[in-house]
């Protein structure tokens, strides 16, 4: 492994430091958060460690990714709400892997590591296809709330087109079982968008028709069909920041982490905003795989649908 680098800070964000940007004097401040750490902590259950290496880099206003000791301590208490006992109990917790305590010329500092060792410390990639940072006041990252607001970071923030996911796929990117989801997704505001599975076909007049997907539904007493509900859509309460240096990162990591030793994180895409993303994928489903068929959802625009306003997906099954 490479050694750890310290402070790695995007273009764009080291000129918004030099201007004032967001967290100059005077200003709140923001944390940014990533979906894809945000996942493997949970699931590893290091979220104490990632919340305080987001809550270093968001008191590093310069950005050199150096913080003096007394203002890191300050911070969290002023800032995040510690106690000054617990802040030096939570950053024993991954000395020398996400962060350094030393001693330089002026003083005790915190060196924190920059994204890249974040991501080798927790075994993940980047997901190519959300290569955008969560942002969300530093009041809403209190002490107590980094498990629920790191929870509501693996959505996507409202206002962006987002697809279906089950509590199942939830369960096994996050590892937060069904329970657990419900109450960090009440705890964080997340907000769940129903959605309706539907056939498209054309009748013997040459005209398209849309109807219900039906399933069957068996039970102990009796069988019977019903339309299909597929999974829901969450959203998040954090707003969609800037790129940053996430797609560099994760070529990196690409590059460096072994495919086969890097915990997978994305889970198979199955729903396609139209016919053009629905074709690339099967090109490469069938690139990997080498058989068809292949089965997927397609959005339905608007004035397709069967009942407008509602979000309804086309089924879509592609044998050759």
């Amino acid at each position: 492994m490479n050694p750890p680098q310290v402070g790695i800070k995007s273009k764009t964000q080291s000129q918004e430091k030099v201007k004032g940007g967001y967290q100059g004097a005077g200003r709140p401040f923001f944390v940014r958060l990533i979906p894809d750490l945000s996942a493997a902590a949970l699931r590893q259950k290091k979220h104490k460690e990632l919340a305080l290496w987001h809550r270093l880099r968001t008191l590093d206003i310069s950005g050199t990714g150096v913080l003096s000791n007394e203002l890191a301590i300050r911070g969290l208490v002023e800032t995040f709400g510690y106690s000054s006992r617990t802040a030096y109990r939570h950053l024993e917790l991954a000395e020398g892997r996400l962060w350094r305590r030393s001693i330089h010329r002026t003083g005790p500092v915190v060196e924190i590591y920059g994204l890249k060792t974040a991501c080798e410390y927790l075994g993940t990639f980047l997901n190519q296809a959300d290569r955008h940072f969560r942002e969300l006041p530093a009041s809403q990252f209190q002490l107590g709330q980094e498990r629920a607001q790191l929870y509501a970071s693996t959505f996507k923030p409202q206002g962006i087109r987002a697809n279906p996911i089950s509590r199942q796929s939830i369960e096994g990117y996050t590892g937060l079982d069904k329970c657990q989801q419900l109450r960090l997704g009440k705890k964080a505001g997340v907000r769940k968008t129903n959605s309706h599975g539907v056939c498209q076909f054309t009748d013997k007049d040459g005209r398209t028709r849309v109807v219900p997907e039906r399933q069957l539904l068996v039970t102990k007493k009796k069988q019977y069909e019903t339309d299909k509900r597929l999974p829901n859509i969450y959203h998040g309460q954090t707003r969609a920041s800037n790129k940053g240096m996430l797609k560099r990162v994760g070529s990196k990591l690409r590059r460096s982490l072994i495919p086969d030793e890097a915990i997978p994180t994305i889970p198979t895409k199955r729903y396609f905003k139209g016919h053009k993303s629905l074709l690339q994928s099967v090109r490469e489903h069938f690139r990997k795989e080498h058989y068809l068929p292949f089965e997927g959802y397609r959005l339905l625009r608007n004035s397709d649908r069967i009942i407008r306003g509602r979000i309804e997906w086309c089924k879509e099954v592609i044998c050759a």
